[in-house]
């Protein structure tokens, strides 16, 4: 039960700790931040708090904590559903989900990990679910053999593609990467919006909660499922987790100006390999501006005069990725059953 305490477990020099509510500790709060840099913001606290409310999870939160002295190794949020599953939270909203775990000890993590969970199944549990791990995920090479041993059942599965655009040295060279019909119309939409429209592309600061608003609007004008999905869950997340992530650096929102009014904006995450783009939306009324291709387009050719690699896409087989040039990157769920 949610009201229940856990005692810690110590198994190879590493102390495995679990909690039903979210940590105030500072000291563990801030090894979070720390360990979540070297993955994406999705592993990031305050993101997972916020995707947790949005996603209106009652009760349940299984918060497992690795440290090795005073050292948090890895942080793994999961919640117990009603059907007794044990999932990582949050699915619906990041993309990118994979455990956090310290590199260079990730064995050790895990046997430490599945060794408290074992510890501790019963019935009510069948199965511990990870969703959205990407393919090139650590866990994927280490945690088969580590559960094997320790008398779990691993199985994966792909189960969605995150497209990304492999980014070369020069906006004129990755044109020259596109379909030729593709290369033209980018160029001639990109070149209508800059020389007759004025185009601007502005990053939003933490402060400026007028951009924030205006950005949610404009998703939400997209219509449909999507105009619902973000009036239901993206709109709350944003509004509680946004403002922080911006003032550390760990999202950004653009906003297009054409003709000296928002036309577009993106929501987009920075990263070592470069930026993703999470969200983007765009005034109906301006469609002839193209406002929602040339946003993405100044983003790319911004994250290629940055030096990044990579503009990712995140999940979705919507043709305009294609479009752009993205080639596909699965996203695989792990599944560990007791044996």
């Amino acid at each position: 039960a949610d009201d229940e305490g856990f005692e810690a477990m110590d198994v190879g020099g590493l102390t495995v700790r679990c909690v039903t509510s979210w940590p105030t500790d500072q000291a563990v709060m801030r090894g979070w931040r720390e360990l979540s840099l070297r993955a994406t913001v999705y592993q990031d606290p305050t993101w997972q708090l916020a995707a947790w409310n949005a996603t209106r999870l009652m009760g349940g939160l299984r918060l497992i904590t690795v440290h090795r002295g005073d050292e948090l190794s890895a942080v793994l949020p999961l919640h117990l559903t009603a059907k007794g599953g044990l999932v990582t939270p949050g699915a619906a909203v990041s993309d990118y989900l994979e455990p956090l775990v310290d590199r260079g000890i990730e064995a050790d993590v895990w046997v430490a990990m599945l060794s408290f969970l074992g510890s501790l199944w019963n019935g009510r549990v069948g199965e511990l679910t990870l969703h959205n791990v990407r393919e090139a995920a650590s866990c994927r090479g280490v945690l088969p053999m580590v559960a094997d041993r320790m008398g779990f059942q691993y199985e994966e599965r792909v189960v969605e593609y995150s497209p990304a655009v492999k980014l070369p040295a020069t906006w004129e060279a990755y044109l020259d990467s596109l379909d030729g019909h593709e290369r033209k119309e980018l160029r001639r939409k990109v070149n209508k919006a800059e020389q007759k429209g004025g185009a601007t592309f502005v990053n939003a600061a933490a402060e400026d909660a007028g951009s924030m608003q205006t950005a949610l609007r404009l998703m939400e004008l997209c219509g449909g499922e999507k105009g619902d999905a973000v009036e239901k869950y993206l709109r709350p997340l944003i509004e509680e987790a946004g403002p922080e992530l911006i003032r550390r650096r760990r999202m950004e929102l653009w906003t297009l100006g054409v003709q000296g009014e928002p036309a577009s904006c993106l929501l987009q995450f920075p990263s070592g390999e470069g930026p993703m783009l999470y969200n983007c939306g765009f005034d109906p009324g301006k469609k002839e501006w193209s406002p929602g291709v040339v946003a993405v387009a100044m983003a790319i050719r911004q994250a290629i005069a940055g030096g990044f690699k990579t503009y990712d896409l995140l999940r979705g087989q919507e043709g305009y990725k294609y479009r752009l040039g993205a080639v596909d990157r699965a996203l695989v769920r792990v599944t560990l059953k007791r044996r």
